[in-house]
């Protein structure tokens, strides 16, 4: 009788020995890089979805274009998407934070959680989008060819910010006149691609900043419609049937 409590006292012992690291090891979670993130970002693949686990401020602060902010104590209550990629991240590579979410999720059942590498870091020191941008990072300059070839489409809004007079002597197809001097309390389509323009280029700019701030991504003109107009490209006048 001895003999076999203690032959089940060592099975017991050999069935813990085995058992115990499953259960201390943390469950593997596979990692992807900011590179490799961002490519499928671009390219709108794979379903990606970033998932920042910071605090709500420091999101508000600063965070990688179109994160969604799922702090750590929160991450059991929300239903995240069982498909695609998440990628997991919080501040800095040696945040704690994005590697025991991850391992969270993995161990809730979602294989498809992966740690970004390097986090917000190295997100920003390769020069990849954060939200939320300054007025000038979301304006960039944008050559007459290019132009050229999204005129006339719904989704672009064209604003010549010139005085009513110039503007009437001739002005991009489909343009819209908003004069610099009353930009600030204009109501106009910022809706899809905004592309603004001058005769004068430091008054695009300025046109182009106070239309940033209001939050599109603005392309500026380079060289006004001086350039277009001296590249043969079609011109409005008014009053002259399109």
């Amino acid at each position: 009788m001895a003999m076999g409590t203690s032959f089940r006292v060592l099975l017991a012992i050999i069935s813990l020995s085995i058992c115990i690291p499953a259960f201390c090891e943390a469950p593997a979670v596979g990692t992807v890089s900011c590179q490799i993130a961002r490519g499928l970002q671009v390219a709108q693949l794979g379903g990606l979805q970033f998932i920042d686990v910071r605090s709500p401020s420091e999101f508000e602060r600063e965070h990688i274009a179109g994160a969604s902010n799922v702090p750590f104590s929160e991450l059991t209550k929300r239903g995240l998407p069982q498909t695609g990629t998440l990628a997991i991240y919080c501040g800095e590579p040696s945040c704690p934070l994005s590697r025991n979410a991850a391992e969270t999720l993995v161990s809730l059942g979602y294989g498809n959680a992966r740690l970004l590498q390097g986090g917000l870091a190295v997100w920003k020191q390769l020069g990849y989008p954060v939200e939320p941008q300054t007025p000038a990072q979301r304006v960039s300059l944008t050559l007459p060819e290019e132009v050229v070839r999204i005129v006339g489409r719904a989704e672009v809004s064209i604003i010549d910010v010139r005085p009513k007079h110039e503007f009437s002597s001739g002005h991009l197809p489909g343009a819209f006149n908003v004069p610099l001097e009353t930009l600030s309390d204009a109501k106009f389509p910022t809706a899809g691609e905004c592309v603004v323009y001058d005769r004068i280029q430091s008054r695009s700019h300025n046109a182009a900043l106070l239309i940033a701030a209001r939050g599109p991504v603005v392309k500026e003109l380079a060289g006004g419609i001086s350039t277009w107009a001296a590249k043969g490209y079609a011109v409005e006048v008014e009053g002259e049937p399109r």
